[in-house]
């Protein structure tokens, strides 16, 4: 690499010279450069600069096909299929709403609110790809447009976009305040675990965050010279682009005119020996010409936005069409051919308009549909502000990025000489933290676009204090020290977090546990080094009956065995009509499918009663290997019917059922069935016909697989509205009703003998956090931190000790007539619907009856008018009494406020009361 390279990427963003081992370090901001610095120098900062970018890519790049194409990410799931639907057009049809193939509109999917920009560079990355990858080979043809092949374009676009961020940050900490501050604040964002994680989802958050640096940047440019038209207009572009991959980035416009005005403030500044204070620069040729500078930089970089958000987001605009139909609808006419043009450039869609009204109304406190049952009681600022520094950034890293904001607005009110450095940093991240944290849904991810920041700041306040602390070397050693606490904790915690990337994700791996411990209809056992093993075979249910079909079953073991025997896990009497036992017959024969060849047979009579019931069949021993397929014939030499089933498994709905598809297996096609309503639907309200529902599941069950925490920790937010759902999750935990928990998958997140849950918001000195029942405290992460990629898992097996007597006993004893549904918003207002509190009615009642505190009857009681008396002549007399005050506050009435004084004093008594 030439001199001249090295010097223009150390030089990009200019700033202050490096902290060097001299007493004698300046303080520096703004457009300092360092070109006067050692080669070496130069060349110490670019190899650390590539380093945090090395390390930012492998932790964004490990493990990008962590789901093996199950697509378990929902709204990933709905995006990749989007994708998958889109198609390149030329660029005219592309701007004509209507029309393209690229708006998601006409592709069937009416309802999008994400941002176009992403989507489409996406898919046109997509076809390039895929273009360039045909052309090497025949089998990568296809590979990357396709549902299994998209989501990993999208995903690795994701990631880089992510790494622009960490690049941009180090470009905006050198101008602002010096490299060292730059490293330091590349460095946190590269082991930042949120970003981590949305770099391995294809979602549009990390290119929001991403422009929102690049936004940051023309703006740290802006401040330094505003008169260049090049900063605005650069400004402008990454605005709108910001604004078409999410429009609640919005606010960042607020940005553009705090830039404006730093650049005045400090030309003021640096003519003020000549023109007095700012406000009277303001009034001198020079003063005015600058601010007309910023005003007509403002309308350029506004225009400019505009502009690219129409192109980058064009499907929010209406087009001709789109125009005539709507005027055809609403008036029956036609509209002009000036209104058509002028409508058809700046005229909103009326379908992008009412999604995101319908967003909007699933984003408020009366939305009730599931996913939005978990912000029940969610307190503003509070709840994002714990889970950025807990979960987002680390704790170490959030504290100091947190400290620092609180530091550099002090400096500001202060007026520090540096305080111009912090403006639009401070600004940013307060104006659209306090937009989002008081917002009814605050998903962590959405306060992404202020990571950035937030590391900039802690870069400074680190750096800062190592320059305060620079005449005692006691100090500068506890300055090192602090640092080293807040960068190692980040790169140890995110190091412990893609672990989830590298291992299958906890649905997989739950997934492979039920199909190897669950029981299907029919079960090979086989001996492999004198341990039985068992297999389950693909049978649902099948009706045996003399002279019938054989059941044909072809199987290869997986492993080399010898095969032993086989066992009906369900079988019984279809008729239901037998009190005690029928004699059935049932006759097996292995077969080489490929020679016709009988291996071996065996016959086996048994009891069959009402209910269902395990038969084992043994068979001869045969040795196979793990190649060899076989097929199994088994008949009837019954007079009377036999049903084989299989294992029934109760899902919760609005939820991924398992187990999911495995291997190239399809479980509820080949092996299980679900409950005859298909899942649970659990988030319904509770009533007395979902107890009785209850009742026929828990009947129906063979397991109940919990696949996340989604209604198990949601529920009980709506205490009014699920108490015998919120009772039936405890008796399931405590094992009340006859089920027990037989496995459990959670990501379990360790530092050595540390572990750390985020779903339980807990740690653990050497042994992994329990979770399931009671939901856990405020400290856990929000549902989505673990719910996409990592969510825990619980399956329970009904055992010998259910029975239907019992769970109504449990459930049975709920009382559902003050059950009420409420929303979100309020439960949120009136956790019990306005009831008392257990402890509010057990002071009301230890307090006494009325009965009690009055005497019913006293001669007041008994003698209404002499009561009226009484009252009367009361209020007169706290009246007299609090005249005082009222002729003080009041005493420019007319009446002094006497008439005043009698409320006053019932209002007092009542508040003191």
């Amino acid at each position: 690499m030439s001199d001249k390279e090295i010097e223009e990427i150390t030089n990009n963003a200019s700033g202050s010279k490096p902290i060097e081992s001299s007493d004698t370090i300046e303080h520096s901001t703004g457009d300092a450069t360092i070109r006067g610095q050692p080669r070496i120098i130069n060349i110490l900062i670019l190899v650390l600069f590539l380093a945090i970018l090395g390390i930012g890519a492998y932790f964004r790049f490990t493990g990008l096909s962590w789901d093996d194409s199950y697509h378990l990410h929902p709204d990933e799931r709905f995006l990749t299929d989007v994708a998958t639907l889109l198609k390149s057009t030329d660029p005219i049809t592309y701007l004509r709403t209507s029309e393209s193939s690229l708006n998601p509109y006409n592709v069937g999917k009416t309802f999008y609110v994400y941002g176009n920009f992403p989507m489409t560079a996406t898919r046109l990355a997509a076809e390039a790809f895929d273009s360039v990858c045909g052309t090497i080979s025949e089998t990568c043809k296809g590979r990357y447009i396709f549902f299994d092949g998209i989501h990993l374009v999208g995903r690795t676009l994701s990631a880089l976009a992510d790494l622009v961020s960490i690049a941009f940050i180090f470009f905006i900490g050198r101008r602002l305040y010096n490299w060292q501050a730059g490293l330091i604040a590349s460095f946190l964002m590269a082991v930042a675990v949120l970003p981590i994680q949305q770099s391995h989802f294809f979602t549009m958050d990390n290119w929001a965050a991403a422009l929102t640096t690049v936004a940051l940047y023309f703006a740290v440019r802006v401040s330094e010279n505003a008169s260049q038209k090049r900063w605005w207009i650069l400004l402008g572009i990454s605005f709108g682009l910001a604004v078409a991959s999410r429009v609640n980035l919005a606010p960042i416009v607020v940005i553009a005119p705090i830039a404006g005005l730093i650049w005045y403030v400090q030309q003021a500044g640096a003519s003020q020996s000549a023109e007095g204070s700012p406000w009277n620069y303001a009034l001198s040729d020079g003063g005015s010409r600058n601010i007309q500078r910023i005003f007509l930089g403002l309308i350029l970089a506004a225009a400019i936005s505009v502009i690219v958000f129409r192109l980058a987001q064009p499907y929010a605009f209406a087009d001709s069409t789109i125009i005539r139909e709507e005027s055809l609808a609403e008036t029956g006419n036609l509209p002009g051919p000036i209104e058509t043009v002028l409508k058809s450039i700046i005229g909103l869609n009326p379908q992008w308009l009412s999604n995101l009204s319908e967003i909007q109304g699933q984003q408020s406190p009366e939305a009730s549909f599931p996913p939005a049952l978990q912000w029940t009681n969610r307190t503003p600022i509070v709840f994002p502000f714990t889970n950025i520094i807990l979960w987002g950034m680390g704790i170490t890293a959030g504290l100091a990025a947190w400290l620092a904001f609180g530091w550099a607005i002090w400096r500001i009110l202060k007026g520090k000489p540096e305080w111009t450095s912090h403006l639009i940093l401070v600004s940013w991240i307060g104006i659209y933290f306090l937009f989002m944290a008081t917002r009814w849904v605050k998903s962590i991810r959405y306060f992404l676009p202020i990571y950035p920041a937030l590391f900039l700041l802690a870069g400074w306040a680190l750096i800062e204090l190592w320059r305060l602390a620079y005449r005692r070397r006691i100090y500068r050693i506890g300055v090192a020290l602090l640092m080293l606490a807040v960068i190692l904790p980040s790169l140890l915690w995110a190091n412990s977090f893609v672990d989830i990337y590298r291992e299958p994700v906890t649905r997989v791996q739950a997934s492979e546990w039920m199909l190897d411990n669950i029981p299907s209809g029919l079960t090979a056992v086989y001996e492999k080094d004198g341990q039985l093993h068992y297999q389950n075979l693909p049978l649902k249910k099948y009706e045996f009956f003399e002279g019938g079909p054989p059941l044909s079953i072809q199987f290869a073991l997986p492993e080399d065995g010898t095969l032993t025997g086989f066992r009906f896990n369900y079988l019984s009497d279809p008729s239901k009509g037998t009190i005690g036992g029928i004699e059935r017959s049932l006759t097996m024969s292995l077969v080489n499918p490929q020679t016709n060849e009988t291996l071996g047979e065996a016959s086996h009579t048994f009891e069959l009663g009402p209910g269902r019931q395990e038969v084992e069949i043994e068979f001869p021993r045969i040795d196979l290997t793990a190649s060899e397929q076989i097929a199994l014939l088994t008949n009837s030499d019954s007079l009377g019917p036999i049903s084989a089933g299989t294992s029934v498994l109760a899902n919760e709905h609005w939820d991924d059922p398992l187990p999911v598809r495995f291997e190239g297996l399809d479980p509820y096609a080949m092996f299980y069935t679900g409950v005859s309503d298909g899942s649970i639907p659990i988030t319904n309200p509770d009533s007395e016909e979902k107890r009785q529902s209850f009742y026929r599941w828990l009947e129906e069950s063979d397991y109940i697989v919990l696949s996340s925490q989604r209604a198990l920790w949601s529920l009980p937010r709506l205490p009014m509205t699920y108490p015998l759902t919120n009772r039936y999750f405890e008796a399931l935990f405590a094992e009340e009703i006859g089920f027990e928990l037989q496995a459990q998958f959670q990501a379990d997140f360790n530092i050595g003998p540390l572990f750390i849950s985020d779903i339980a918001g807990e740690t653990n000195w050497r042994t992994p956090v329990e979770t399931g029942w009671p939901p856990p405290g405020d400290a856990a992460a929000e549902e989505a931190f673990s719910v996409y990629d990592h969510p825990p898992v619980w399956i329970f097996a009904k055992t010998e000790d259910y029975s239907a007597e019992k769970v109504i006993d449990v459930l049975g004893q709920v009382d559902l007539s003050n059950a009420i549904f409420m929303t979100p918003g309020q439960a949120t207002a009136a956790p019990n619907g306005l009831l008392l509190s257990p402890t509010d009615q057990a002071t009301q009642q230890a307090n006494g009856t009325f009965n009690g505190l009055f005497d019913v009857d006293g001669l007041l009681s008994q003698n209404p008018g002499i009561a009226s008396i009484v009252w009367w002549l009361a209020i007169i007399l706290l009246g007299w009494i609090t005249f005082p005050i009222a002729f003080e506050v009041f005493g420019r009435l007319p009446d002094r406020g006497y008439p005043l004084a009698r409320i006053l004093s019932l209002l007092i008594i009542s508040y003191f009361g």
